[in-house]
């Protein structure tokens, strides 16, 4: 044989991309493999580079997205076919593609910004240090304040700027303190 017939005998991840012009109604139509899994590229003209469905030999259809990060390739699941819509999938692609290309892992969560405990933070590194030599006192007492860690994320919007004040007063207090 060949070394052109070896490569289209191959199986698994080196086995020939098999590609497909993705619609709402081709997605529903596909058939499950037998055995293994199977892998489909989106072409076609409105086809998004890096979005693929894998097919599983229990009917499961499952959107992924390839994306390159630091040279190494990498898929993340976005979601079941049927429960997603193929817009929606090709906007994550994209979304994840342009992320990666900043050297941002798009598989990881993004940390919210308006949470009590990342606005502490900020306000501790940006006023605090630079204005108060008592800074880790500040710092200590406005994360004891939050003990339980779904307060420590909750929201800013969640919490009014008058309950700050009543909530820093209201702490329990140290016995030496009085």
């Amino acid at each position: 044989m060949t070394k052109t017939q070896d490569s289209s005998k191959q199986k698994g991840p080196r086995a020939k991309a098999r590609k497909a012009t993705f619609t709402e109604m081709s997605l529903r139509k596909l058939k499950s493999p037998k055995v293994g899994q199977r892998l489909l590229w989106d072409t076609g003209t409105k086809g998004q580079l890096g979005l693929s469905v894998l097919l599983s030999p229990g009917g499961t259809k499952t959107y992924r997205s390839t994306f390159y990060l630091n040279g190494q390739r990498c898929d993340r699941k976005l979601g079941r076919v049927g429960e997603m819509d193929l817009k929606k999938a090709r906007e994550l692609t994209q979304q994840d593609r342009k992320q990666a290309a900043e050297g941002i892992d798009p598989r990881q969560p993004q940390r919210d910004k308006n949470t009590f405990e990342h606005v502490v933070d900020e306000f501790i590194k940006h006023y605090a240090k630079p204005r108060q030599r008592t800074w880790d006192q500040t710092e200590r007492i406005l994360k004891s304040t939050n003990q339980s860690p779904a307060s420590a994320r909750r929201t800013c919007a969640s919490c009014c700027a008058a309950s700050l004040p009543r909530d820093i007063h209201t702490r329990p207090r140290s016995p030496m303190l009085g």
